[in-house]
């Protein structure tokens, strides 16, 4: 079996099927859950009850049952927080999150792993992977082997799919593009000929969707410390931020419009990091912008790029995870032209 985990701070998503059985559909199937794994209670509720009515994913990790959700609000203790920062592939939270993702995809064994990390520390995420996961996992007191595990940095993901979906292969290499990758924890970009990237002019900047979700949220809760990161309004600025869906909190209604310039005050400072970085794009054929907070970034992009086009990747949240799965598949068609 050849899969691909793209756990990052915000999401963990997965693939459940590989492009070649998808038939004319030219699909690849994935799965989700945020990347918030809690010890799960103990005591008279039935939380495994309580999880499937969530959807949650049970997993134990060295003799500790944790789980996972799409809403974790519903289940999930109020003081829950995320592991972020160059540490994350080190941390518990991480490893649970990959051993959740192989559980959900229902992997007893695979051939090609294929993860992406972000950008800034590439090389250091790498090598903790490897050492981390290289030959397996361990969990529910089994274990799932691992023949060839492969580190990709995340947006490379995102192009491969983004050429892939819409029948454009021939372009792939032949094309100088800079590639954005809005994720929850890290803005990403990689500057790119073809597949061949310049480390020296790519990089991150902690400006993904959870610099905009703690900014709002804070300015809702009008500076009131006391209140503390609720996950149930965390979520709610997130869905109001990304998705325009609007709501109550208070007694009060709130819509994204209400922040718009504030919104693009903060995506107007991530995109003058990133081109101090990636410096003069004039060379360029396009800018390709994915991940879950590209609405956050594609005006303020527009403006500082023009007239280099904007190429938003379709169903961009899930891009680079279904770019790995093409990864895993191509490295296995190697791998069976080389016996």
């Amino acid at each position: 079996m050849n899969r691909a985990i793209d756990a990052g701070y915000g999401w963990t998503k997965y693939t459940t099927s590989d492009m070649s059985r998808q038939g004319a559909s030219r699909q690849i199937d994935v799965g989700a859950f945020q990347s918030l794994p809690f010890v799960a209670a103990k005591g008279s509720l039935d939380t495994h009850a309580m999880a499937k009515a969530v959807k949650a994913i049970e997993v134990e990790l060295s003799g500790v049952t944790y789980q996972l959700s799409e809403n974790p609000a519903a289940v999930a203790p109020e003081k829950s927080a995320r592991a972020e920062g160059d540490r994350f592939t080190q941390s518990t939270q991480y490893g649970v999150c990959m051993c959740a993702a192989v559980k959900a995809m229902g992997a007893e064994f695979l051939d090609n792993l294929v993860v992406g990390t972000p950008v800034s520390n590439f090389e250091g995420a790498k090598r903790v992977l490897q050492e981390r996961f290289g030959t397996g996992l361990k969990f529910d007191r089994k274990e799932v082997p691992i023949k060839a595990l492969h580190v990709v940095a995340q947006p490379v993901g995102g192009l491969v799919w983004h050429v892939m979906s819409r029948n454009r292969l021939g372009e792939l290499n032949d094309r100088r593009r800079l590639l954005v990758d809005v994720g929850y924890g890290t803005l990403d970009w990689v500057v790119a000929h073809g597949l061949n990237t310049n480390s020296e002019r790519s990089g991150s900047t902690e400006m993904g969707v959870a610099k905009f979700v703690d900014f709002v949220a804070n300015q809702i809760k009008s500076g009131d410390t006391s209140i503390g990161q609720s996950l149930e309004l965390y979520e709610a600025v997130e869905a109001m931020i990304v998705r325009e869906v609007p709501f109550r909190y208070r007694k009060e209604q709130w819509s994204r419009e209400r922040f718009h310039e504030a919104l693009e005050r903060l995506a107007n400072e991530g995109v003058e990091t990133l081109l101090a970085k990636a410096g003069d794009l004039g060379m360029f054929d396009s800018v390709v912008l994915m991940g879950g907070g590209t609405r956050l970034y594609q005006s303020v992009l527009h403006k500082h790029c023009s007239p280099i086009p904007i190429e938003v990747v379709a169903e961009s949240r899930f891009a680079n995870v279904r770019g790995f799965q093409l990864i895993a598949e191509h490295q296995a068609q190697r791998q069976r032209a080389a016996k």
